[in-house]
């Protein structure tokens, strides 16, 4: 998180693993589709692929592609 209050995931821990983000590709505030949730959600480069991250009321969740 800046001063200024933005902020940007840089890696996540899922599965006992930890994945460097390359790029946030997109940031906006929205629900996810999946999880019902709300607040900003983060597309992010991961390896080859884009995976969302969702920050909502202080706390992250990932929306699985199953």
């Amino acid at each position: 998180m800046t001063t200024d209050g933005k902020i940007t995931p840089l890696s996540l821990e899922f599965s006992e693993r930890w994945y460097n983000i390359l790029k946030v590709v997109e940031e906006r505030k929205m629900a996810s589709t999946k999880g019902g949730g709300k607040g900003t959600r983060y597309a992010c480069k991961i390896g080859s692929k884009i995976h969302y991250l969702f920050f909502d009321e202080n706390r992250w969740w990932v929306e699985l592609k199953l």
